[in-house]
């Protein structure tokens, strides 16, 4: 399943890993190339522990970002020192560390020495920096502290985990995993706490199979934080619809069907196709099926004249398919020419724009909340019945008044009723990130549809969208909207 949730470590899943956090972004059907934003927590930990050569490990606590206070008892007196480790994380750090036999009493630790992070910076008691690049263990030692046994002593920790991981996208196919993360040029490839794919165009076509995406932390090997399933190629509607002749001797053609192209000389004669909107990362399959009855070879090429020719063909008898790619959304022809030669020939000429599907699984426990439009928003493509699909943890309620309207001529001091409507109101709360709170905006304009959990369709008029309350990257929206409109009416034009 696609989702959006806070990912913690095993050690506070049961603690943190509530169900509003808990939510996907399905598409049902999608231009190629594309998926829409989301946003993790990494959640990854910092490990402490007190430790002396002959007794051991006598404390450890691994934490994650917050104020932490224990306490421990050594069973004996000797010199211990303080461990501050990345606990085999990608991770990045800073900490207040102390231990005292009181609140208010002095702190035991004075100053810490680097083993082997990355990039270790500190000033007397504080980690002002712990940088792990790699799982590899790695940690910092305090000075050492001639704990007393039998003695209670105070450990206080103020952790703050900079970032915690990057996000990575795997693809599987036979059992062989492959790292694709460059295909995904929106995909955040540093370090950090909250990771966010802006979403958009993927760089390359992505193969048809499964693929996923993980943080590359300790627990990445058990935790999907994205499960898809690429599949295969669908084509939409051929864009060829007519052909306009240049400069051929003859020239018949038929919708996208050029029935007869003669040239009788080596003058360059072309014919032009109808103005093909194509838009820049999109992929597009271009067919040709060409029969030369004289002379040798056509040659067909897809121009604009701001780009250029972006894919160029000279071709002979013969049934060919292409793919292309634009680097640009513009409007382009495609120029159907006698490649400065004597030729008779007949084409069917057609390009699709192809659709990748993504399937996700989807649960009942979710409110679906559907998004259609006839236009584009925000660089999200929904033109030609494409459609987002946002799954959420919520319900959907009924509002405390409904919406009324009347409409009426006065008679006797008495208002006549000439046109009654009525609407419920329903408002829907729900936990949303940053980005998927960007996507919402985005579709605002667009025909929104709610399915709760029980399968009832409400059509959302009127909606809107409240301001977020943020916390930590993430916030809860209000959507408030109306449905069940009924009107009543009579005519009053007798008064």
């Amino acid at each position: 399943m696609s989702k959006f949730f806070q990912l913690h470590d095993r050690e506070l899943d049961r603690f943190n890993n509530k169900p509003y956090y808990r939510g996907t972004w399905e598409t049902l059907k999608m231009e190629p190339n594309r998926l829409i934003p989301f946003q993790v927590k990494t959640g990854t930990t910092a490990r402490f522990i007190v430790y002396n050569a002959t007794t051991g490990t006598i404390y450890s606590k691994t934490i994650t970002t917050g104020s932490h206070s224990f306490s421990f008892t050594p069973a004996s007196s000797y010199t211990y020192y303080v461990y501050a480790s990345n606990a085999d994380h990608v991770i990045s750090y800073e900490a207040e560390v102390s231990i005292k036999t009181t609140r208010s009493g002095s702190n035991l630790i004075t100053s810490w020495s680097n083993n082997n992070f990355n990039t270790f910076t500190s000033d007397d008691s504080s980690i002002t920096s712990a940088v792990a690049t790699d799982t590899t263990y790695r940690y910092a030692v305090s000075n050492g502290i001639a704990l007393t046994g039998g003695t209670t002593y105070r450990f206080d920790v103020d952790l703050t985990v900079k970032s915690g991981g990057s996000l990575q996208v795997i693809q599987v196919i036979n059992d062989v995993e492959t790292d694709i993360s460059t295909k995904f040029a929106g995909l955040t490839s540093t370090y950090s706490d909250y990771i966010t794919y802006a979403g958009g165009n993927f760089s390359d076509y992505i193969t048809s199979g499964r693929c996923y995406f993980k943080i590359n932390n300790k627990y990445s090997e058990d935790v999907d934080i994205m499960d898809l399933n690429m599949l295969d190629d669908t084509v939409g509607a051929n864009f060829v619809k007519s052909w306009a002749n240049n400069n051929f001797n003859t020239f018949t053609s038929s919708a996208g069907n050029i029935t007869s192209a003669i040239s009788t000389d080596t003058v360059y004669r072309f014919a032009t196709s109808n103005a093909i909107a194509m838009k820049a990362g999109i992929k597009h399959r271009w067919d040709i099926s060409l029969t030369v009855n004289s002379g040798t070879n056509a040659r067909f090429f897809i121009y604009n004249a701001t780009t250029g020719i972006i894919l160029s063909k000279t071709i002979g008898t013969g049934s060919y398919s292409y793919t292309v790619t634009p680097t640009s959304s513009r409007n382009y022809y495609i120029y159907a020419t006698n490649a400065d030669s004597i030729i008779n020939f007949s084409a069917t000429v057609a390009l699709y724009r192809l659709t990748q599907d993504i399937e996700f699984s989807a649960s009942e426990d979710y409110l679906k909340i559907m998004v259609t439009s006839d236009v584009d928003f925000g660089g999200t493509y929904y033109k030609g019945d494409f459609t987002q699909i946002l799954w959420k943890t919520g319900t959907v309620e009924r509002g405390q008044l409904g919406a009324i309207e009347v409409i009426g001529d006065e008679r006797n001091g008495v208002i006549v009723k000439e046109k009654i409507t009525t609407a419920t109101k329903y408002n829907v709360k729900l936990k949303v990130t940053e980005s998927e709170y960007t996507a919402m905006i985005e579709a605002l304009p667009g025909s929104w549809t709610i399915t709760d959990t029980a399968g009832k369709i409400y059509t959302c008029n009127n909606l809107e969208i409240s301001d977020p309350e943020w916390y930590n990257g993430n916030g809860i929206v209000t959507l408030t909207f109306t449905d069940n409109i009924s009107i009543y009416a009579q005519n009053n034009d007798d008064l």
